[in-house]
């Protein structure tokens, strides 16, 4: 669970992301909407301690200021870009999430090898000794995620996780997402599609000029209050529903 109290976040002395309050729940895959520039980015980059922060945040009731190890252990983050050059295999990729429960200058044990060729296997039909630079970005993206599981932390910051994927697999990813979430993991979620929000979230936060301004389940939230919502982001759209599922659509307009 994290537990965030009038929080703030920014670069130097302006603060991007100003005075949010709220709390991410175990079981709860919560998707976070706004703009290119709005500050999503710079709130995962608050709660992980990497930028300089105001306001309260606990992470599993650890506040985020811990050291960085001990945080690592509550707190998994994969940003838009891994940033990963290193030529190693795909397994030793995965295997990288484990370093935080593993002591310095010891090897991964068997069930952590174990561990890391089943997560592999559950994303990827590659060979584990692949290296990791002769992948796809589409499949790089799969082994970070399979890494960031593999780390093992309850808490979950993903930030765009679906960009470099295609279709088929962007619908594979986001469903592991939500089994991981469904089996107890507090997961946010930065997404750009909003229809892929909408099928996949159990929680939408909309930001806007770095103020989540909307807070809303879509399974349960007045149709209004919804359509207002994404119209804030969006312009001229609307929700509408086609058997049990929700879908935002552009309205239509003279040519």
């Amino acid at each position: 669970m994290i537990d965030l109290i009038d929080f703030s976040c920014g670069y130097g002395d302006r603060m991007i992301v100003s005075g949010c309050t709220l709390t991410l729940q175990n079981g709860v895959l919560t998707g976070l909407l706004g703009a290119n520039g709005c500050g999503k980015t710079t709130l995962f980059k608050g709660i992980c301690h990497r930028i300089p922060t105001r306001g309260t945040c606990f992470v599993d009731g650890l506040p985020h200021t811990a050291p960085p190890a001990r945080l690592a252990k509550r707190l998994s983050y994969i940003p838009q870009r891994s940033g990963m050059t290193l030529s190693c295999s795909a397994l030793d990729a995965v295997l990288m999430g484990a370093h935080v429960h593993t002591p310095l200058f010891s090897d991964y044990t068997p069930a952590q090898r174990r561990h890391a060729e089943e997560l592999l296997r559950q994303f990827l039909t590659v060979s584990p000794d692949t290296d990791f630079l002769a992948l796809s970005a589409g499949q790089q993206q799969l082994v970070i995620l399979a890494r960031c599981l593999m780390q093992g932390a309850d808490n979950l910051l993903l930030d765009e996780p679906d960009s470099a994927l295609d279709f088929s697999n962007k619908h594979r990813v986001l469903s592991e997402i939500r089994s991981v979430s469904r089996a107890g993991k507090c997961v946010l979620l930065c997404l750009h599609d909003p229809n892929i929000a909408l099928q996949y979230c159990d929680r939408l936060l909309f930001m806007q000029d770095g103020v989540i301004f909307e807070d809303l389940a879509p399974g349960t939230a007045a149709p209004a209050r919804l359509d207002a919502a994404f119209r804030t982001l969006y312009g001229d759209v609307r929700v509408v529903r086609l058997q049990d599922q929700l879908f935002l659509l552009r309205e239509q307009t003279d040519l």
